[in-house]
This record gives structure tokens, sequence and C-alpha cells, in this order.
């Protein structure tokens, strides 16, 4: 327990030691895939965006790594009762385990919403779950033992809130044959922004969808932007406007409507992003 707490103290630090003797590391991406789409998805050609993504940031008293990668953490499943950090933990361990302390390995999910591991529901048999956690982790170390760090580097950060329309499904099973949506109250999502030099955290408070994420990284002014989605608070799935075509489980359980979510994160960020 003891050693948990210190965990949990040092991730909770990190923000304070960006503020702090800061050094940030040369951003670096490689490529993973351990993600495929939701079940009954209907895929309609939504390609997968399979980037790990790390960044270090150095003090006197440690080195943090932040490790952003798009899946959703459930290789365990819902049959699962022991409590575990499932994917995101076995990444975050291993990464540890191979740098050795006093390294933090902080965990950042991307853009998700519509991401799954190629392996779940795996109830109590914990070894894929740390098989999978290496293979992450082993493009984590070899992307980090590559980049070097600068002592020069700002810190700039902002937040905004937009609001969508909002929608509810008439209630029955799903998946199912047909469905109704109606109006429902307006939807608040959060947009953060954390720049570090050049490099942008671009945060949001919900389980974003694979293109949303994938038009942040190609409108960016900056090369090196991350999504950070269920970012301070949670606005449920929000997806591009082209998921809404299909009724798959994100869609039919978003609380926003076609037209906004897309739109308002992009926009939003970018213009966080061109402020000074």
């Amino acid at each position: 327990m003891n050693r948990l707490i210190r965990k949990l103290a040092a991730c909770l630090g990190i923000a304070a030691l960006l503020l702090m003797q800061l050094a940030v590391s040369a951003y670096a991406i490689d490529a993973a895939s351990l993600t495929a789409h939701e079940v009954w998805r209907f895929d309609h050609d939504r390609s997968i965006f399979s980037e790990i993504c790390s960044s270090a940031y150095e003090a006197d008293d440690g080195q943090s790594v932040l490790v952003n990668y798009a899946v959703h953490g459930v290789m365990m499943g819902w049959r699962n009762h022991q409590i575990t950090a499932d994917l995101p933990g076995a990444t975050s361990r291993f990464v540890e385990q191979q740098l050795g302390d006093p390294l933090v390995a902080l965990w950042t999910s991307g853009a998700a919403g519509d991401q799954n591991p190629i392996w779940n529901d795996l109830d109590t048999d914990y070894q894929p779950v740390a098989a999978f956690g290496r293979i992450l982790g082993e493009e984590v170390v070899k992307v980090l033992r590559s980049i070097r760090t600068s002592e020069r580097g700002s810190v700039r950060a902002t937040q905004r809130v937009v609001t969508c329309p909002g929608q509810e499904v008439a209630p029955g099973p799903l998946p199912r044959a047909h469905y109704e949506f109606g109006d429902a109250d307006p939807v608040p999502i959060r947009l953060s922004l954390l720049m570090i030099g050049h490099t942008a955290l671009a945060g949001v408070s919900g389980e974003v969808l694979t293109r949303v994420g994938q038009r942040l990284k190609n409108e960016s002014p900056f090369a090196h932007t991350l999504m950070l989605t269920l970012c301070n608070g949670y606005s449920g799935y929000l997806p591009d406007d082209d998921a809404y075509q299909q009724i798959s489980y994100e869609i039919a359980t978003s609380h926003v409507k076609r037209g906004c979510a897309e739109g308002a994160i992009v926009d939003g960020l970018m213009d966080m992003m061109d402020q000074e």
C-alpha cells in the first residue's frame, strides 16, 4: 500500500515537476498495433490509429515518462472481479522495471473511444495482459533510449468548456435493429491544453473516437501533438461526424448529437494552440 501511495503521489507531482527545473525531451513515436475496432461497429473503412508516443521529463530527483496510446484498458473483461490496472498498468510497470527507480511511467489514453484490445474478456488470466504490456513497454523503452533531453522549454496551460446539443436513445437492448433518439440536455466538454515547449498535450473530457484524434494531429501546427482523453471530467463518447452513419455502441450511448463534437474539439483546441 505504501508503494501505491508513493506512485500516486509521484504521478500527481508530474504537473508540478513540469513547472520546476524543466528539461523536456524530444518527443518520439513508434508503431505498435494491439487494437481492433469495437465488435459491433459495422465498420466502414475506418482506419486504426496505432502509434505509441513517449515523452520524458527530468528534474534533479528523477525522471517521468508520459506514455500515450489509443486503446481501452479492458483486456481483463467484465467477468473479472479483481482490482487491476489492466494493460495500462502492465505497460507502465514494464517500463519502470526496465529503466529503474525513481522513474515514473504515466499512462495516458489517446483517442480510444472505438479501439478495444485485440484480445480481451480474459476473466482471471493475467498472463496475456502482462505480455501485451511488455510489447507496448518495449516500444516505449526503445524510443526513450533514442531521445535526448533539452533544458530549453516553456510551459503554458489553458482550459475552456465547449457545449454540444444533447441526445438520448429510447430504452431498449443493445444492439438492436432500430433506434429512436430524442433531445436531451446540452453536453459540456472540457478542453485542456498543456504546451511544453513545442509539444502540445491536448486533453478532452470524454472517450474520443479515433478519427477526431487523427484530424487534430493532421491540422495541429505542432508536429508533436498528443490527445489525452478522459481528461479533467467525463462527457461520454465523443464521435466524429461520419461515425453517426451507422449506429454502433458508441453512437447509441453517446450523449452528443451529430455534427458538433468533432468540430468543437478540434477547432477549440486549435484556437487554444494559436493563443500566445
